[in-house]
């Protein structure tokens, strides 16, 4: 690996680690002050589009977001999609290849075949997928089984609800 190649590396995850530092503590903030969050359940490749009422709890025991940081590997998850998904971008079917075709990008398999969400380039996509993660760490009280369960099947899915589905197992087995 050259050495501009390995600084351009380093740089990308720091960025990459402001940015889901900066989100975890926008939500964070968020949190604190409010009371009821609309949400849309975005979720692969199953997608929900009926908004959801979310009771965000008035506890002053949440974890804080650099906390969240150290208990569970969130880029480790994320490039764990990306492998599942599209081999990191190797394999060109799928909402990969339909995202290309109009010039965007999702190696990520976000939202499914169903919507058909394309990203204006990779970053962006990895950027969304994080703050998925993120979002569904803090819901399913950092059950990494349950958030990639529900990544891959739907929030809703009874299977996913589990935490142990086949899509867990295959990320548990990646190197």
């Amino acid at each position: 690996m050259t050495r501009r190649t390995r600084k351009h590396k380093d740089l990308s995850g720091l960025i990459l680690l402001a940015v889901i530092m900066a989100v975890g503590a926008a939500f964070w903030v968020y949190g604190e002050f409010a009371h009821k969050v609309e949400a849309h359940d975005m979720i692969s490749p199953l997608a929900s589009t009926a908004p959801t009422q979310i009771r965000v709890p008035e506890s002053t025991t949440r974890p804080q977001p650099e906390v969240l940081m150290q208990k569970i590997d969130v880029i480790k998850i994320v490039d764990g999609i990306h492998m599942l998904e599209s081999t990191r971008g190797k394999a060109k079917i799928g909402l990969q290849a339909t995202c290309e075709e109009r010039g965007e990008s999702n190696q990520y398999g976000y939202g499914g075949t169903a919507l058909k969400i394309c990203f204006r380039n990779n970053v962006e996509a990895k950027a969304r997928v994080t703050l998925w993660v993120v979002e569904r760490l803090a819901k399913y009280d950092n059950n990494v089984g349950r958030v990639l369960c529900s990544y891959n099947l739907g929030d809703n899915d009874e299977r996913a609800k589990s935490g142990n589905c086949e899509y867990y197992q295959n990320y548990k087995g990646l190197k």
